[in-house]
Order: C-alpha cells, then structure tokens, then sequence
C-alpha cells in the first residue's frame, strides 16, 4: 500500500495502522521556519520507515554517532520551537535522514505543564524555571538567522559580533560569521538550496522560490536527496 497524507485525498490502505506525523512548515516572525507543535498528519498503512522533513530534537532515536556529528548547540538557548528547523538544517547537510517510524513503541507526553520562562527563575510553588533573558534571546535569533543566510532583522553589529572583528562588507561578514559556527554551523554533504527544495519552502535572499509550507501537501511521498559519502558529516 502506498503511504498517504491525512492531508492527501485517495483510498486508504487496508493496514490500519496509522502513525502520527509532522507536515507542516510555517515561516516564523523571525524569518526562521517553524514545525508545528504537534503532529498535523498522519502516515497510514506503511511497512517501513516514511522519510520525513520534520524533526524534533527533543524526542529522536538515532545512532550515536548522530549526536558526536551534530551536537547540540549550547548558544542556542532560550530558543524552542526555533531551534528545531536549523538544527535540522545541520543534520540534513551533514547527510543524515529523518523517517517517520512504520509503527510507535514509544511515546512522549508533550503537555505543557507550566510555562516554561519565568522572570525570577521560579514558580508560584518556588520550584525551580529557566530564567528568562531577552539578550540571549536575541543573540541566539541571531545565530540561527546566520546560519540560514537569513539577513532580515540582523544589524551589522550584530554580524560583526560573530566575525571575531573581521573585515569586510555585509556579505562578507556573513560568510565569516557563518564559516565561524564550526560543527555548529551546516555541513558540506548537502546544500541549503537542496534542504530548501527538499522541504519546498523559500527563505529571504535564497536564490530558491518555492512555496511556504505549501500545508503540509507534497510531504507523503519524498524523493531521498543522495550526497557524496567521501566529504565528511563533520565537514564546515
């Protein structure tokens, strides 16, 4: 049986195992796209794993490796559902894959139970919240819209701070703070031109001009992007 979208129309599978999975992606109000919170479709019928374009850092299954070659990382705090598309970003061109599972053993309560900022650090009851702080905020807004050669919303000041005082024009300095995200930054198996395709999305001052989101259509049934196996996962 072919997997289907719950957002696609056609006969369904006579498997009636059904799989919640993530579609959707929305281009936030910081110009970085965003999943949904929750899954906004479903995979049905399928008997192994569906290649997917979503992605949640906070409840994946992978091998180790993984984790050595896209580290989390530790500037972008305070950043939530922000944080999730570059992070994908890093893992896709740095030649790793994201499926969604034939079937799921494990689950996750993803209920919010209290707001997670609080301007003390503490709640009513005295137990302890991530303090909030709007500088850091900012800086890792900025770090994630570098990244993505994102230049809406960025003064040059805020480049030049990531650019250890280099020289140079605004372009310029943008090329410099990205080569300076390291492993943070994205890889070199894959382009940002192909992860744009490949999630049929458009960012501002990409060449590629393809639809937002395109709600969620088009996520059934994607074309694996194939990548030469010689460059290295951790290659800048």
């Amino acid at each position: 049986a072919l997997p289907i979208s719950a957002k696609d129309k056609g006969v369904a599978s006579p498997i009636a195992v059904e799989v919640p999975r993530q579609c959707d992606i929305k281009i936030g109000s910081e110009g970085v796209p965003l999943f949904e919170t929750h899954a906004d479709g479903k995979a049905i019928g399928i008997t192994q794993p569906l290649l997917s374009r979503t992605y949640s850092p906070s409840f994946v299954f992978s091998k180790c490796h993984y984790q050595t070659n896209v580290p989390q990382d530790p500037f972008a705090v305070q950043l939530l559902n922000t944080e999730q598309f570059p992070h994908f970003a890093r893992l896709w061109t740095r030649g790793y894959d994201v499926y969604t599972p034939a079937f799921n053993l494990v689950y996750k309560d993803n209920s919010d139970l209290h707001p997670l900022h609080h301007i003390a650090g503490h709640g009513e009851t005295g137990e302890k919240k991530w303090p909030r702080n709007d500088n850091e905020r900012r800086d890792a807004h900025v770090r994630m819209k570098v990244m993505l050669n994102i230049h809406h919303g960025i003064t040059n000041s805020e480049i030049s701070s990531m650019t250890a005082g280099g020289s140079g024009g605004g372009g310029g300095r943008m090329i410099t703070a990205r080569a300076n995200l390291g492993i943070y930054g994205l890889g070199r198996r894959r382009t940002l031109d192909q992860l744009l395709q490949f999630a049929s999305i458009a960012l501002p001052d990409s060449e590629f001009r393809g639809q937002y989101g395109n709600e969620g259509k088009g996520c059934a049934n994607l074309n694996w992007v194939s990548y030469d196996k010689s460059i290295s996962p951790r290659a800048n």
